[in-house]
């Protein structure tokens, strides 16, 4: 029901880090996937537009707080990665893909919420383990 088609073709398999629904991702640039799938032979993807919101309800109004890539003359479909606002721990986010076929129709699918998880460091806190080594710290301050 999420999805929009033109006649046989639609926008399938949407993934985060190769997650389908992941509830919680270590990744401070994620990297976003799909598929177009379609029955019409020669039928081919030629721009994607990726937009990510912190709210459900916004991005089904269209409106991408987070980012918005705007239209992308590219035929890829994985490892695009994430290029909006810097994700916090715990922010759940939603996303949405358009793409265009080669008749430069739209096609496209809203996805579920991906969870940014609580950081390594932010749990061995939480568990009160102490943290000895400051290149530990600085390996996850890097991402």
């Amino acid at each position: 029901p999420e999805t929009l088609m033109s006649e046989s073709t639609s926008v399938t398999r949407l993934r985060c880090e190769y997650l389908a629904n992941p509830h919680g991702i270590d990744e401070r640039t994620p990297r976003l996937s799909w598929l177009m799938t379609t029955a019409r032979q020669g039928a081919r993807q030629i721009a994607y537009q990726i937009q990510v919101s912190s709210s459900k309800d916004a991005l089904s109004r269209g409106r991408a707080d987070l980012w918005d890539s705007g239209r992308i003359e590219d035929d890829r479909t994985t490892n695009i990665a994430y290029k909006g606002i810097q994700l916090r721990s715990r922010m759940t986010c939603y996303w949405q893909v358009t793409v265009w076929d080669e008749t430069d129709a739209a096609i496209g699918r809203r996805s579920g919420s991906r969870r940014i998880p609580k950081s390594f460091v932010e749990i061995l806190r939480r568990w009160k383990v102490p943290i000895f080594s400051r290149e530990l710290r600085l390996c996850f301050a890097r991402r």
